[in-house]
Formats: C-alpha cells, sequence, structure tokens
C-alpha cells in the first residue's frame, strides 16, 4: 500500500513537469508539425500520377493536374459531370484544412475527422449546384511560409485560365471556398484580388478582376492569427494545435502580439465578393466568423452567417463532417439558400 502511495505520490508531481516539457518541446513548430505530418502520411511531395476515374457513373475527376512546379503540392483535382463538358458552369476552387501543416484536397483536414463520405457529398453537391469543381492542395508549413502559398493560389487560378478549354472550365466566373486553414487563403487570395491597399501589403499582383469573383463560401476560417489559440467556448487542445499551426505559418510571436496587418477582417470594404460563412459554436472561430460577418454587413457586402445554436449541443470546429446532424444540415439550407439569393445555382 505504502509503495503504491509513493507512486501514485511521483506521478502527480511528475505530470506537471511532463506537460511543461511538451510544450517545451512543441516549441519547436518544426518538429512538431513534422510529427503530425509523419503520423498522417503527408508529405511535401513534387510527384503525382495523374489519372481520371469516373464516380457512380455521375461524376468524372482527373486526379494530380500539375498546376504548379515551383513548390510542392502543386496539384489540384478537377471534378465534373460525367458528360461532354460545360464551361459555362462557373468554377469552384476549394482550399483544404489542416492548420497548413496537413490536409488533402480530397482526404481534406484529418483534424476535422473529414472522411471521404463528408468530403464526397461537399463536391458533389458542389456540382449538382451547377459548378465544375477545382479542390487543390498546397505547400505545407513551416517549411513554406506565408505568403507562399497565397502566391501558389494565385498560380493555380492563372493555371486554370490559361487551360480553361483543355479542362472545359469557365475562366471568368469563380466561386473561392475553403475550411480553416484554407479559408484564411480563401479570403487572403480575395482581398489581393479587390483591394490596392492589401495588394500592396504583401506584394502580390492580382490576377482576377473584382467581377470574376461571384462568392465565397467559408467554412470555420481563421482570419485573425492573434486569436488562433483563443477560440470561443475555449477547448485546450484546440488552441494549442491551432495555435502552434498559426506560429509555423507565419511566425512564432504571432499569437502573443496583435499585428493589424494579418488582421484579415480590417481589410474588407464595399469592394469584396459577396459571402457566406460558417462556424462552430465550441471551439472555433465564432467571435472571428462574426466580426467579419458585421464588417461585411457595414459595408452593404451580400453576407450571411450560420453558426449552430447550442440547443443541438456543442458544435465545434468540425461539426460540418457530421452529415447525419441537424446543425449541419441547417447549414447545408441555409447556404444553398445563399447561392440561390446571389442567383448562383445553376
Amino acid at each position: 500500500m505504502k509503495a503504491s502511495r509513493l507512486i501514485t505520490a511521483s506521478i502527480l508531481v511528475s505530470a506537471p513537469f511532463a506537460v511543461l516539457g511538451f510544450y517545451k518541446f512543441a516549441e519547436k513548430e518544426s518538429i512538431l508539425a513534422r510529427i503530425i505530418q509523419l503520423k498522417d502520411g503527408f508529405t511535401n511531395y513534387r510527384k503525382a500520377k495523374t489519372y481520371e476515374e469516373v464516380i457512380d457513373d455521375k461524376y468524372k475527376i482527373i486526379n494530380n493536374v500539375q498546376y504548379d512546379t515551383e513548390l510542392p503540392r502543386g496539384f489540384c483535382d478537377i471534378i465534373t459531370k460525367n458528360d461532354e463538358g460545360d464551361a459555362t458552369r462557373p468554377t469552384f476552387i476549394y482550399m483544404h484544412g489542416g492548420g497548413f501543416v496537413v490536409g488533402d484536397k480530397i482526404e481534406g483536414d484529418p483534424t476535422t475527422n473529414a472522411d471521404d463520405a463528408y468530403m464526397k457529398y461537399k463536391f458533389e453537391a458542389m456540382v449538382e449546384y451547377g459548378y465544375n469543381v477545382v479542390t487543390t492542395n498546397y505547400a505545407f508549413a513551416p517549411w513554406y511560409k506565408h505568403p507562399k502559398q497565397v502566391e501558389q493560389i494565385s498560380r493555380l487560378v492563372e493555371f486554370l485560365k490559361a487551360n480553361a478549354e483543355k479542362f472545359n472550365l469557365n475562366k471568368d466566373e469563380f466561386i473561392i471556398s475553403g475550411t480553416s486553414a484554407g479559408g484564411n487563403l480563401a479570403v487572403e487570395f480575395a482581398l489581393i484580388q479587390v483591394s490596392e491597399t492589401y495588394q500592396q501589403q504583401v506584394g502580390i499582383k492580382p490576377v482576377l478582376n473584382k467581377d470574376n469573383i461571384k462568392a465565397l463560401l467559408l467554412e470555420v476560417p481563421l482570419l485573425d492569427p492573434y486569436r488562433s489559440n483563443k477560440t470561443q467556448a475555449p477547448i485546450i487542445l484546440n488552441n494549442f494545435l491551432f495555435g502552434r499551426g498559426a506560429r509555423a505559418y507565419y511566425y512564432k510571436s504571432v499569437i502573443r502580439k496583435y499585428n493589424p496587418k494579418l488582421d484579415l477582417i480590417r481589410y474588407v470594404d464595399s469592394n469584396f465578393p459577396p459571402v457566406f460563412i460558417t462556424d462552430g459554436n465550441a471551439g472555433s472561430f465564432k467571435d472571428q466568423a462574426t466580426d467579419f460577418y458585421n464588417k461585411l454587413q457595414e459595408h452593404g457586402v451580400p453576407s450571411d452567417i450560420y453558426v449552430p445554436s447550442f440547443k443541438y449541443g456543442k458544435k465545434t470546429h468540425s461539426y460540418m463532417s457530421d452529415l447525419n446532424s441537424q446543425a449541419t444540415k441547417n447549414y447545408h439550407e441555409a447556404r444553398h439558400a445563399f447561392l440561390l439569393q446571389q442567383n448562383l445555382v445553376r
């Protein structure tokens, strides 16, 4: 009994030091990111086989189309109806989440419990709405930092425009979408297209005109990196992981001191495209989504927001991946209604 108590006491005493040691270890963002990437099999790859497949006799996918040779992971998948093709359908571009360090164009973000069924539903829904879908990968942090990934998205769009005839894509109408880190990239890319102030700040030239972007569809986007580790109705693990992802992508002190230059919400004005945004009610960026929505409304930008009520329980950063939940069904209905309102369902 005495020995058992001594063992228990030693564990209680040593546990805080073990946690502290882990946090110290995780200060090395590159080490933590590499561990996560190895665990889930994600790499900054530069080669992939391009091939076509047909899903359910309805959808054609061209896998691993290389759009960028300058940075790794410069590959996208193109998903269309399995027919002769229709270049009048708007081009829907999607950027996956994963804290800037993991994630995939088809598999989604492993940290949000995204599975094949969820991602399949997401893309098939967009095709059924009347779009041709392009879902893309991009280089991982911390080896490639901001704004390299945004530059990569610009090259993606340039590639799609240059090869629009080859892939039977619309090069004049785009819907830009992203989840979590991908939502961050979507908003920053859009800002570069419509804001001269922001263009000058990041030193990236626009590749589209304002009228080319018909809407943004955003899921749980990170908009202010200073708040990346300050989730609403906080979940401690999310705070830790999201903060480390932001540090890996930007720089270490980004979560310690507010940097107005990185707060995307500040740059929104009446030139911004229409936006639909959703976020969870716990362990996510609800405050950022609300601030963003309010700024859009202030400037008269067509916009809508959906945050699940707590009557559906805690709906976290990954709530959309539960296709059977009422909150997710409400989100899909609200998003569809917004697209109808903008005359974007074909």
